[in-house]
């Protein structure tokens, strides 16, 4: 009785969510109706622009949308509050969909007609300006800091991003001239002894052949095995570079995220 129950209770809310996607489908189709009958172009671009506003009250933040919004010529919107509205919502879902340079364009736009300072204004444009402008960012930091200093906290998005390792090359360097040393130097001490084992028991076998006069097989132990102990040493030294490096950026990224969900819970970036 009680799975009887619970297949009940997932059929109706299938249902109502297949309603309600076909409700939303069926207005969009009708909208669109309405924009091509209309004779004025003001009239269809009003329109279009209540169709993307159509997603966003519905919670459907996709590229279909914004692919919407684009439609719209924001500059021939008679209506100075819907065309203040569509500026932002354009700019902050393209940003939302990591499309960075329509993000810009419209916020840009937004500032240029309706200039402002304000904490979500100012939050945006760190966004923005964050994926390529680091410069730009600290300058938005500052700005939101005169505000609220714990916007301080958000620097670490800029160190997450601009995120520097270490000279490699120092690393391989270092297992060129005594193999297992990089790995030893990163920290690994097992993997830089085991490497200078195996190549330092291959150096001894070459010695081995050489001094038997068996200069063949030294030359094939050379090129063969021997330069493959070498040349695997010097790479497994960049595999645990690359891991070590990995691992600190992915910490520094953990600790920044908590920063941006503390601050974002009481300063939301939202639809207009």
């Amino acid at each position: 009785m009680r799975a009887i129950i619970i297949i009940f209770i997932i059929q109706v809310i299938y249902t109502k969510a297949s309603f309600s996607q076909d409700a939303f489908d069926h207005k969009l189709l009708e909208m669109e109706k309405e924009i091509f009958s209309a004779g004025q172009e003001s009239e269809k671009n009003y329109l279009t622009a209540q169709k993307f506003m159509h997603y966003l009250h519905h919670g459907i933040y996709s590229a279909d949308a914004l692919k919407e919004a684009r439609r719209v010529n924001c500059l021939n919107l008679e209506d100075s509050s819907l065309q203040k509205s569509h500026l932002w919502n354009t700019a902050l879902l393209a940003q939302m969909l990591d499309e960075h340079a329509i993000s810009t364009h419209y916020y840009n736009l937004y500032q240029k007609l309706y200039p402002e300072s304000s904490i979500e204004s100012l939050l945006l444009e760190f966004f923005i300006h964050s994926q390529f402008d680091t410069v730009a960012s600290k300058e938005t930091i500052g700005a939101l800091m005169q505000h609220d200093e714990r916007f301080e906290a958000l620097t670490c998005h800029n160190q997450v991003l601009r995120y520097q390792k270490k000279k490699e090359a120092l690393y391989l360097i270092f297992s060129a001239i005594v193999p297992g040393s990089g790995n030893m130097l990163l920290g690994n001490g097992i993997r830089g002894v085991n490497s200078l084992a195996i190549n330092t028991a291959s150096g001894l076998a070459l010695y081995y052949l050489i001094s038997s006069n068996m200069y063949v097989n030294a030359a094939f132990w050379a090129t063969g095995f021997g330069l493959k102990f070498y040349t695997g040493n010097i790479k497994l030294t960049s595999i645990t570079f690359k891991e070590k490096e990995s691992k600190k950026k992915n910490q520094l990224a953990q600790s920044c995220e908590l920063v941006f969900e503390k601050i974002m819970m009481d300063y939301p970036l939202e639809f207009k």
